[in-house]
């Protein structure tokens, strides 16, 4: 099993990593709608 290493990173980066993290979780499993796909591209422009 593979150790979890927690890296030194901004608060803000690690907020964006959650965000995307909850939004990935929330939508798994099926296809994005298109103002689903928006959102995430924000997500991931932070």
């Amino acid at each position: 099993m593979r150790a979890m290493v927690t890296a030194c990173v901004p608060n803000s980066t690690a907020e964006a990593n959650a965000r995307i993290r909850a939004f990935m979780v929330a939508h798994a499993g099926r296809a994005l709608w298109p103002g689903e796909q928006t959102e995430y591209e924000q997500l991931l422009a932070i």
